[in-house]
């Protein structure tokens, strides 16, 4: 009924216990893995044999954070989703610092009522985008000049073999706060280097900023955290429709695009109406990376969320202890 496609980069012993929190004879496991990770798919496929639950596991396409290759990684995990069974109705993706915060009964009652609501698609929105404006560009907290022309700033997500992000470049908005403001991500020009796993970044040359500007204007970009739910239709048109290699194409350039791609796609593209969508995705605080301890246990539990990352279960045990004590036997 449910497919789970979990895309992990780390964390084996975690992605076992998070399908065994969710497991059910009725739905199924896809585990998409980063190739470029020590995560071994022969060993976690070994600890679910003969036990019941039907898990997949296989190397995803390569990725880096903030680049283009999380889009097309996802897409081809919906793909693969769609070949490799055809009993799933409905599609949730995580990653493997997700927890549950729910029963999995609950959240297949809930995804049931959905669709004779005729919601096929569930997702969070931050808004729209504005037309490009940058500004200000820092590299290890100092000024850019905003007359530079192309400054290179390198993000390196690997250190040793943990999947951390030592960000180089902090793009803020001054008059908020220091942290990146979404809607700045058009303001960039963003080469993902994916087998050096490596992002480029500069300012956008004066044409790139008034193509951007343009595109813009007649087709807003959406974001929201790249965390959903949908139907195994909503699934397939995604991948049908003429305007998703329109979107990827025009996405290419974008940081973090994969909180770009469905949201634009869902609000442009002919084979979603407006009454389809449902601007909720169910995760705790939309699905921001936050990092879930057990100072935060009334906070999670008070919370109407299926789920909630980014966690290490080895921190939050009060509040995993809570979460068994309210699963049925």
């Amino acid at each position: 009924m449910i497919l789970y496609l979990i895309q992990v980069h780390h964390l084996p012993e975690q992605v076992d216990r998070l399908i065994r929190m969710l497991a059910s004879p009725d739905d199924r496991f896809v585990v998409n893995i980063d190739p470029g990770s020590n995560f071994d798919p022969r060993s976690l496929l070994a600890a679910f044999e003969g036990s019941g639950i039907r898990v997949h596991a296989r190397y995803g396409t390569p990725v880096n954070w903030g680049g283009i290759s999380q889009v097309y990684g996802w897409l081809d995990a919906f793909q693969f989703a769609l070949n490799c069974a055809d009993d799933w109705r409905f599609l949730v993706n995580l990653s493997g610092e997700c927890l549950p915060l729910a029963p999995r009964q609950r959240i297949a009652d809930y995804l049931q009522a959905q669709q004779a609501a005729g919601k096929r698609v569930h997702l969070s929105f931050f808004g729209e985008a504005a037309s490009p404006t940058l500004h200000h560009l820092t590299r290890f907290g100092e000024d850019i000049p905003m007359d530079a022309t192309c400054d290179d700033i390198r993000l390196y997500d690997r250190i040793p073999t943990l999947m951390q992000r030592a960000v180089a470049g902090v793009f803020a908005d001054r008059s908020r706060n220091p942290v990146f403001n979404w809607n700045l991500r058009g303001s960039v020009h963003v080469t993902d280097l994916m087998m050096a796993r490596r992002l480029v970044i500069r300012r956008l040359f004066p044409l790139e900023a008034r193509l951007r500007t343009e595109s813009v204007r007649s087709r807003p970009i959406r974001g929201g955290r790249a965390w959903y739910m949908l139907q195994r239709d909503a699934v397939s048109d995604i991948l049908a429709d003429p305007y998703t290699p329109e979107l990827v194409a025009g996405l290419q350039n974008y940081l973090c695009p994969d909180e770009l791609f469905l949201q634009t796609l869902v609000t442009h593209a002919s084979c979603f109406r407006p009454e389809e969508i449902a601007s909720d995705n169910r995760r705790f605080r939309h699905g921001d990376p936050v990092e879930i301890d057990d100072s935060m246990i009334g906070e999670v539990l008070d919370s109407d969320a299926f789920f909630a990352r980014k966690v290490r279960y080895d921190r939050c045990p009060r509040i995993l202890d809570h979460l068994r004590a309210m699963s049925p036997a």
